[in-house]
């Protein structure tokens, strides 16, 4: 017995020998895998915020708990727009200089200041409302993603997906962007949303595209968890301020507003998150949007510029216009908990001269829709539902995106629908001119597809009635998706793939991308150039007339270009210490939609 342990206690000849192999072979093949099947990757800039952060500054405002970020300011004397590692200003002898003494203030996206930031403010009410500065005024890093190298070789990219590609105009940088157009397809962003046909549109003899006809054109829905995942807050009832006053004035005012409704706390002179009626009589609670217009401003780009502030200017109308854009892709959502059962839940949202509802009664769920002044309404679809319980907090929500509408309930899509128009026609509904109106030549050729005042009838409105019971209503919210813009150039020309002169043509083997920051992103839509090697290497063309010109891969990836798809944050933007010492936010590490 003590012979027999013995032995097996003896260690084995050539074991710490064949551990050492064994692990170097690990990482032989562990880099052979990092090289050819994975390769981390990090955020430079903000053009997907918020999907993916570049390096930015992080907020955090006490009186309601809101955080967010923001993209990091430049140094005005570089002219590449390198972001500065610290936020600086130069004092009166020309040195550069490190905050705080330069504090960067900054608005509360979820208050009074947000709602005001698609128009320019009196200073009067400017210099009263709160500010706060960063949490660290030392910019954090931007996420580090993964990307699967390898994926495009086992199927075609999709869709919506997240790619990494070098870029077209400078071949040594890395690209990320979300993956719009694919190949041999023609592209149409209209009033937020993507179209494409497979049809090749004329091309006259300067260049101009001739559109198909919107029945040749399909409205490109984004995947169900791909568009949880791009819902950006505009408000949500949760955020009441502790405190809505500064220096004597108010500076906040609830968004919602109801006859029967308690949204203010009188007693203590302040809003409150969970919202009360005692009407079980039809009732009202609606968004006030003439003060608080639902855009596709956000937070992120404010460091940026202050374009989102006060305007930017036009030369083809000689004025100042605005910079934010209505977007009426919207979700509406609340926690409902009736005092009894039998309450009647209807929310509506009003855009594009129509009206879109969501009904649930008993054991139904519907959706509506009908043309603004026309009385009767035509159901989309219905379902069968369990009924609202009382005194239970039941979470719905009501999808407006890609001209598709959803009802969920607690996080369950119980009813949807979907209509059908074309680029033209959807224009037509935004802005009171069909698309093909604003080619050259036509009765809207002058107005600019990327200012706000072009988009008078896709002002969102939106509103909740109940009947049956007294009700009080928690996380009351309104988001909004993200939203593609008809950006012009600096000599005021439409953007590719953003007008009917100007429409994405997709070669073979070629893609279309665009960013989720559509408001601050150097993407397809904008691309000056392309790269020598580029233009000499990949030869494909749109056909005889882009033959001998630079503008023929203009906006396009080709295919050898793309490195491959994006699918996790493995390590976000960390938190830091006093401004110094990084700490992982491991909370934030994600996949990527």
């Amino acid at each position: 017995m003590t012979q027999s342990k013995q032995a097996k206690a003896a260690p084995h000849e050539g074991s710490v020998k064949e551990t050492l192999i064994a692990i170097l072979i690990s990482l032989t093949i562990a880099l052979a895998a990092r090289s050819y099947a994975t390769e981390a990757f990090i955020i430079p800039t903000g053009s997907m915020a918020p999907t993916l952060y570049g390096a930015h500054l992080n907020y955090r405002f006490p009186e309601n708990g809101a955080e967010w970020a923001s993209d990091v300011w430049y140094r005005g004397s570089d002219p590449n727009k390198t972001p500065s590692a610290v936020q600086t200003i130069a004092d009166s002898a020309g040195r550069v200089i490190e905050a705080p003494s330069a504090t960067v203030m900054y608005a509360a996206p979820m208050s009074e200041a947000a709602r005001d930031s698609s128009i320019p403010m009196p200073a009067e009410v400017n210099a009263e409302i709160r500010r706060i500065p960063p949490l660290s005024y030392r910019t954090s890093a931007g996420d580090r993603i993964l990307v699967h190298k390898y994926l495009y070789h086992l199927r075609e990219p999709r869709r919506f997906d997240v790619v990494v590609f070098k870029s077209p105009e400078e071949i040594t940088q890395n690209y990320i962007k979300r993956l719009l157009g694919l190949p041999s397809e023609t592209v149409w962003l209209a009033a937020g949303d993507v179209f494409s046909t497979t049809d090749a549109p004329a091309r006259l003899a300067d260049g101009r595209t001739v559109p198909p006809p919107d029945s040749r054109w399909s409205i490109r829905r984004k995947p169900e968890r791909i568009q949880k995942s791009l819902w950006r807050p505009v408000y949500s009832s949760e955020y009441a301020p502790l405190d809505n006053k500064h220096n004597g004035r108010r500076w906040f005012d609830c968004p919602w507003s109801g006859d029967d409704w308690r949204t203010y706390d009188e007693a203590n002179d302040r809003d409150i998150s969970v919202y009360r009626t005692e009407n079980a009589g039809p009732t009202r609670l609606a968004w006030n949007s003439d003060s608080w217009p639902i855009t596709d401003y956000t937070p992120y780009n404010d460091q940026d510029s202050n374009r989102a502030r006060i305007g930017v200017y036009s030369p083809r109308i000689g004025s100042y216009e605005q910079f934010v854009l209505p977007v009426s892709d919207v979700r509406v959502r609340a926690g409902v908990e009736p005092d009894q059962e039998g309450l009647v839940v209807s929310a509506t949202i009003h855009a594009r001269s129509h009206e879109f509802r969501a009904v649930i009664e008993g054991g139904t769920a519907r959706i509506l829709m009908r043309h603004e002044g026309v009385e009767e309404w035509s159901e989309m679809a219905s379902s069968a539902i369990t009924p609202i319980p009382a005194h239970k907090v039941t979470d719905i929500e009501f999808w407006h995106a890609d001209q598709s509408l959803s009802i969920y309930i607690n996080d369950k899509r119980v009813a949807y629908a979907e209509y059908n128009w074309g680029p033209s026609e959807r224009l037509l509904h935004a802005t009171g001119h069909a698309g093909t109106d604003y080619a050259e030549g036509g009765p809207a050729a002058q107005l600019p597809l990327d200012r706000t005042f072009v988009y008078n009838k896709d002002f969102p409105r939106v509103e909740w009635d109940f009947a049956g019971s007294a009700l009080s209503l928690h996380r009351v919210g309104v988001d909004h998706d993200i939203y593609y813009r008809a950006d012009t150039d600096m000599f005021d020309d439409p953007g590719f793939g953003t007008h009917p002169d100007n429409l994405a043509i997709i070669g073979p083997d070629q893609f279309f991308t665009c960013g989720d920051n559509s408001a601050a992103s150097h993407d397809a839509r904008l691309w000056g150039s392309v790269n020598p090697q580029v233009l000499k290497q990949f030869t494909d063309t749109r056909g005889p007339e882009w033959e001998n010109s630079d503008r023929k891969l203009m906006g396009i990836v080709p295919r050898q270009l793309m490195l491959g798809k994006a699918y996790c944050v493995y390590f976000p933007a960390p938190f830091t210490i006093n401004g110094r010492i990084p700490i992982p936010n491991v909370a934030s590490m994600r996949a990527i939609r």
